[in-house]
């Protein structure tokens, strides 16, 4: 009962889950229905409720600073010394972690690092990796960059 939710209530949620189905419209064209095998459907009343509680412990465990809003997470920190570069790996180390460990996984391609300040770039942002794959960078004003 951690969020307050009994066991029968989490059964009805289980039992109100198990199959759904959804397709797509498109220009008043219907795609065939398809059973939902995993996550939940969209547009569902209880979807942002559900994920809340599915993200909920997401961070529990992180030095640095942990942001989350709706299905998007921020994860910052100062990496102004190899110290400070290394707690920031090693929490998106955990991330990854959190992320195996619950079946799902970060889209690598929106996971960027954000440089804001006068040390070198390449120098802050070399070697973060998440999933053993570097990050690209953004610079000041939102432009894509990669760092070697």
């Amino acid at each position: 009962m951690r969020y307050g939710l009994d066991k029968w209530s989490v059964w009805w949620v289980g039992n109100w889950l198990t199959g759904c189905t959804q397709r797509v419209v498109v220009n008043n064209l219907f795609s065939n229905w398809q059973p939902v095998t995993s996550g939940i459907p969209k547009g569902l009343i209880l979807g942002p409720t559900l994920f809340n509680i599915f993200i909920s412990d997401l961070g529990d465990w992180i030095k640095c600073t942990l942001m989350k809003f709706a299905d998007d997470t921020k994860l910052s920190g100062e990496a102004d010394t190899s110290e400070r570069r290394a707690t920031l790996q090693e929490d998106l180390d955990r991330l990854e972690e959190w992320a195996n460990k619950n079946l799902t996984k970060f889209n690598k391609d929106k996971c960027k690092v954000l440089h804001l300040g006068k040390q070198s770039r390449s120098t802050v942002q070399a070697g973060i990796h998440l999933a053993r794959e570097q990050l690209c960078g953004k610079g000041p004003a939102g432009q894509q960059t990669q760092y070697e």
